[in-house]
C-alpha cells in the first residue's frame, strides 16, 4: 500500500542555546510569526518483534502536557534526498490518550522508548519552522516545500554540516543507552 501523506524535512542540530536564539531572532526579523509552544510527551511504541524499527518506520503516540488528546502517528521509512527527508505520515487526533495507550497494548504494541520535549511552533512564508529542545540537544525542523524549506534555512543561516537526518526516536534510544535514561 502506497502512503499519499509525505512530510518532507530537514532537521538541523543547534548544538547551543547561542545558535537557538539567533535562529530566533532571524525568524522574527525576517517576518517569522511565533505560533505557540508546547511541551510533549512522545511514546514510541513497537511489537515485540521490533518490525517498526527493523523496517525504519515508526509508530508513536504524542501527548501534549495539561491535555487528555493525544495524536497517534505512523511514519514510514525515510528516503533522503538532497538533505530532505521524505516520509509517508499518517496523523490522527485521539481523544483519550491514556485508552489508546491501553488500546497498543492489548494490540501487542509496548513502549519501547519515551522521550520529552518542549516545542516552539513559528511560521513563516507559509511555510512551518519548530524549534525542539530535548534532554539531548537542541533542534530546528523546517517543514515544508523543498524550495521553502532551502530558502528559508538560508534565510536562517543553517548550514548543512548541522544536518540531522536521524529521528528523535532514534537519537532518543541510542543516547539513552550511553548516558543512561534521558526522560523526566
Amino acid at each position: 500500500m502506497k502512503l499519499e501523506h509525505v512530510e518532507i524535512e530537514t532537521k538541523w542540530n543547534l548544538g547551543n542555546e547561542i545558535e537557538k536564539t539567533r535562529v530566533q531572532q532571524l525568524l522574527k526579523q525576517f517576518g517569522g510569526v511565533k505560533k505557540g509552544s508546547r511541551h510533549e510527551i512522545n511514546r514510541i511504541f513497537d511489537n515485540i518483534n521490533h518490525e517498526f524499527e527493523l523496517n525504519n518506520n515508526i509508530l508513536r503516540l504524542r501527548f501534549i502536557e495539561n491535555e487528555t488528546k493525544a495524536f497517534l502517528t505512523f511514519k514510514g521509512k525515510p528516503n533522503i534526498i538532497q538533505n530532505l527527508k521524505h516520509r509517508s505520515e499518517l496523523e490522527l487526533a485521539i481523544e483519550d490518550g491514556s485508552t489508546m495507550e491501553i488500546i497498543l497494548g492489548i494490540l501487542g504494541y509496548c513502549k519501547v522508548t519515551e522521550y520529552s520535549k518542549n516545542r516552539e511552533t513559528w511560521n513563516i512564508s507559509n511555510t512551518e519552522v519548530v524549534i525542539d529542545e530535548l534532554p539531548f540537544g537542541l533542534y530546528c525542523e523546517i517543514e515544508g516545500k523543498p524550495t521553502d524549506i532551502k530558502n528559508i534555512s538560508n534565510l536562517l543561516g543553517l548550514k548543512d554540516d548541522q544536518i540531522e537526518s536521524r529521528d528523535y526516536a532514534y537519537l532518543s534510544r541510542t543516547l539513552s543507552k550511553i548516558s543512561g535514561d534521558l526522560t523526566p
